[in-house]
């Protein structure tokens, strides 16, 4: 059985996540109108999984607890939570691609724990203020793979990627989102500051739901606000300033909302089935879980002690 142990011992710098601040309202403007480009053509994620149609491939729990473990590991480095977010996008992309390894990676188990792995790995190199080689990905492992086994399949996602690794995601759509937010209501406010931290719970919320995979990240992230505005009260943005918030969205993203209506309201629906959840998606420990998938595409998982690590993905 395939194991994956703690981090080595890595110098790690904490952060404290993103800053929902972009101070040029006509440049936040432009950037949504590009980023709604990018996501309709160059970052398109297609239902992978359909071609997983053996019980000995991969599945919706496999994806999950692999994003667990990628969560265990940037709690255990003290590595933002966001981080996360650009894995498992990558992840995504790479899988959608049609490639003969992505292909390989649906469909053995094997293979797809390496390129989940790799994919943390790459954003982590990419968003994180620290120095990783291959070679410490290969001691994560306990050896299951080597550092040539890492360097070749970091180079072929990039390949299938096309070198394309900066897709906007939900958050950095919410980021642009909070910048249109009127100038009048203070940014300090505790008001904002909840409405932030619940609209990333419900992103976090999101990637653990395979539905969202095949979804646009401007779609989800305008469903993420408005479902989050939910939870706040009417004192802080009441509803003349909701409509004109959402109007300046549609505006900036060049895009009818009422065209986008359909899969907006799906989203909410999904996202307010998981309003239960919300307490339940605090940083986790990074010794908190083990768990295995057998060949019969079951998973167990159970509580382990402080010094144990989490096994995740297995052939």
């Amino acid at each position: 059985m395939n194991t994956i142990s703690e981090p080595p011992e890595v110098e790690f710098l904490s952060d404290e996540g993103l800053e929902f601040s972009i101070p040029n309202i006509g440049e936040v403007i432009d950037r949504l109108g590009v980023m709604r480009k990018q996501e309709d053509t160059t970052y398109v994620c297609s239902d992978y999984l359909e071609l997983a149609t053996s019980p000995s491939m991969i599945n919706e729990l496999c994806r999950t607890k692999m994003l667990e473990w990628c969560f265990q590991v940037t709690e255990f480095g003290k590595f933002k939570r966001d981080t996360v977010v650009m894995a498992m996008s990558y992840l995504d992309l790479f899988l959608s691609s049609g490639s003969t390894r992505a292909i390989d990676s649906i469909k053995t188990r094997r293979e797809f724990q390496l390129a989940s792995m790799t994919t943390l790995y790459m954003a982590l190199k990419l968003f994180e203020p620290v120095e990783l080689k291959p070679s410490a990905f290969a001691t994560l492992s306990k050896n299951t793979y080597t550092a040539k086994d890492f360097a070749e399949m970091e180079f072929d996602i990039l390949s299938d990627l096309n070198w394309h690794v900066n897709r906007p995601t939900v958050l950095s759509f919410l980021e642009h989102f909070f910048a249109l937010i009127p100038t009048r209501l203070a940014r300090n406010d505790m008001g904002m500051k909840s409405l932030e931290y619940i609209c990333k719970q419900y992103t976090e919320l999101t990637l653990s739901d395979y539905y969202f995979v095949t979804q646009k990240s401007y779609t989800v992230a305008i469903a993420v606000l408005s479902t989050s505005l939910q939870h706040i009260s009417l004192d802080f943005i009441d509803e003349t300033d909701r409509r004109s918030l959402f109007l300046e969205i549609s505006n900036a993203l060049r895009v009818e909302l009422s065209c986008l209506s359909q899969d907006i309201l799906l989203a909410q629906k999904r996202l307010a089935m998981k309003s239960d959840e919300l307490s339940c998606i605090e940083p986790k420990s990074a010794h908190a879980m083990s768990c295995e998938i057998g060949k019969n595409s079951t998973m167990s998982s159970s509580n382990t002690s402080p010094s144990s690590s989490p096994i995740c993905v297995a052939k």
